[in-house]
């Protein structure tokens, strides 16, 4: 066989640093597009459910977009109580699906040098 041409990579520790700000950057901006396009999309009877939905940090690599509300679930997969069948009228899952790649767009220009 032929001979193998490598590098090595060496990084300190301020790039990896930078790097990660960088993505939690670009997470909590993604994070935004999410919390719009889903609060645009959420049922309004009263307002509650689309001023609830908000992003929580969860660690430095992860956050939530959603809402704490008791019937938030209800609203987005539908349910039954007592005996009334309650439709679906889902948000979440259509925001998501809608948002994925301006999601990744404001992740990757989250990081960008201004």
């Amino acid at each position: 066989m032929g001979r193998e041409v490598t590098s090595k990579i060496k990084v300190n520790k301020s790039f990896l640093n930078d790097v990660l700000s960088s993505a939690q950057k670009g997470l909590f901006k993604a994070g935004q597009v999410l919390e719009s396009k889903s609060k645009q999309l959420a049922p309004i009877k009263t307002g509650a459910l689309k001023k609830s939905i908000k992003i929580t940090k969860e660690s430095k690599t992860k956050i939530r977009v959603g809402s704490d509300l008791n019937y938030s679930l209800a609203q987005e997969f539908g349910s039954v109580a007592n005996g009334r069948v309650i439709p679906p009228q889902p948000y979440m899952r259509p925001a998501l699906k809608e948002s994925k790649l301006k999601m990744l767009n404001a992740f990757i220009n989250a990081g960008k040098k201004k």
